[in-house]
């Protein structure tokens, strides 16, 4: 009688016990899935400082530069560095955009009259 007592005992601290990592895990998985919320937010947020950053010294540089090929090559360069940035920081909005639009661009290359491809 002694004996199954302890069985009993030892298969609901068993449970008990079980029951408990289940709920830390869920509860480490909730931190974590908490904690990248909080990173992707944060470098979403640098990445639009340095969107508006760079907008404000574009107006600065379009006002003193003279010709239009300065701020054109500018703009290009310009780009080139926010879709790197945009990949290094993991802005997925921005890259999806910039795909959109290499996707129209060459499909009215390629569907531009005289190309190769038609």
């Amino acid at each position: 009688m002694v004996h199954d007592e302890q069985d009993d005992t030892s298969a609901v601290l068993g449970k008990i016990s079980h029951q408990l990592e289940r709920s830390e895990d869920a509860s480490l998985a909730n931190l974590i899935q908490n904690l990248e919320a909080e990173r992707d937010a944060r470098r979403e947020e640098r990445f639009i400082f340095i969107l508006i950053i760079i907008i404000l010294l574009d107006v600065v540089f379009f006002s003193v530069l003279d010709s239009w090929t300065g701020p054109l090559s500018l703009i290009v360069l310009q780009t080139i560095l926010l879709l790197v940035l945009a990949r290094r920081m993991g802005i997925e909005e921005f890259q999806m955009l910039i795909d959109k639009l290499v996707g129209r661009i060459t499909e009215a290359i390629q569907n531009r009259p005289g190309s190769p491809s038609s």
